[in-house]
């Protein structure tokens, strides 16, 4: 299973989420199964938008899953740990939502306002 982590400005549009989605996925040939996302970016409507067009569900993350798996994450942003508390929102929350034995595939894109990382579950 493949998993899509993201990280977004506010106002982020599900057109800006799907161009660094389809960027990270061309950049390892894979396509991912599922979406995820912080939690506390669960009213985003572009995020919200994005689950809906690819019919896929999208998982919200709290604080204390992408806390758990910080020290994977291989990207360290300023603003992903001062807004977050993580090195990279998109990798953490990508790793998160993957699981036990997860192992990040594509390290956080960044686009102007959006990022993306892809986990595949160690199950």
């Amino acid at each position: 299973m493949i998993v899509a982590g993201f990280g977004c400005m506010a106002g982020c549009s599900a057109e800006e989420l799907l161009t660094v989605l389809r960027a990270a996925e061309a950049s390892c040939g894979v396509k991912a199964h599922i979406l995820a996302a912080p939690r506390f970016k669960q009213r985003e409507a572009g995020l919200v938008a994005l689950s809906g067009r690819l019919a896929m569900s999208m998982r919200w993350m709290d604080d204390a899953a992408m806390d758990a798996v910080a020290d994977l994450c291989r990207t360290h942003s300023a603003p992903s740990l001062r807004v977050a508390g993580v090195p990279s929102v998109a990798e953490a929350s990508a790793l998160a939502a993957a699981g036990e034995g997860a192992r990040l595939i594509q390290p956080r894109i960044a686009h102007p306002r959006a990022t993306c990382a892809l986990a595949e579950s160690g199950e």
